[in-house]
């Protein structure tokens, strides 16, 4: 959610899913056009688990940032990330 008084997200940050054999499906999202005080859901990416019985636990990872315009932001407010199976 972006609360009222945000700043500094009209420049894209870019989202990753990186998964364990690291392959990374990226977005590039501009936070500023998204509702301000409301929640909403953003996609990241898709991924499969493990079909075998045993096969061992693995690791996925969730990135948000931005290093191109390298401006202040302030307003974001995460409340979680939401695993859904299709």
């Amino acid at each position: 959610m972006l609360e009222e008084d945000s700043r500094g997200w009209y420049v894209p940050v870019d989202l990753w899913l990186e998964l364990p054999d690291g392959e990374k499906q990226v977005q590039k999202v501009v936070l500023e056009t998204m509702p301000k005080s409301k929640w909403v859901e953003i996609h990241v990416g898709d991924f499969e688990t493990p079909q075998q019985p045993g096969d061992q636990a693995t690791e996925i990872n969730i990135w948000l940032f931005e290093q191109e315009v390298l401006n202040w932001k302030k307003g974001l407010v995460i409340e979680g990330a939401i695993i859904r199976p299709k």
